[in-house]
């Protein structure tokens, strides 16, 4: 019996991230996880999937080199710089209430914002400005 030959990881990474509801997935959990440096190698793997890094600098007017800087483990990116790369991608960044201590579970508000659905005006709550928190979400922009 001869063994299947595997694909490497990235070629397989790469094929799923060509679909934006994984990438955008994907970034979201690397998010969550609340690492800058897993967050920005996430975006390079989006990027290397979608565009590659010298298409995606010259539609997003970034220089190529600093756009691998930027993507780097030890990145630094300008919230201007990161919303071109995101604009070049057609995503963009979200911010959304961390933890709710009335009304629908912090789990629903989450299903909620990863289908896209809006919060019924109706149920919406004043927020108080103790409980405010920033959570950075990518998604795609219309």
């Amino acid at each position: 019996m001869t063994r299947k030959k595997s694909r490497p990881y990235k070629i397989g990474l790469h094929e799923r991230l060509r679909d934006y509801k994984h990438a955008i997935s994907y970034i979201n959990a690397a998010l969550a996880e609340d690492s800058t440096e897993g967050f920005l190698m996430a975006l390079r793997d989006v990027v290397e999937a979608m565009q590659g890094m010298s298409a995606l600098a010259e539609d997003a007017s970034v220089n190529r080199e600093n756009l691998y800087r930027m993507l780097s483990d030890h990145g630094n990116p300008r919230l201007e710089s990161l919303n071109a790369v995101l604009s070049a991608l057609d995503l963009r960044l979200q911010v959304t209430k961390l933890h709710s201590r009335s009304g629908p579970s912090h789990l629903a508000d989450a299903s909620r914002i990863a289908t896209g659905i809006p919060q019924p005006p109706a149920t919406r709550s004043k927020p108080r400005t103790k409980d405010r928190t920033v959570s950075r979400r990518v998604t795609p922009s219309h």
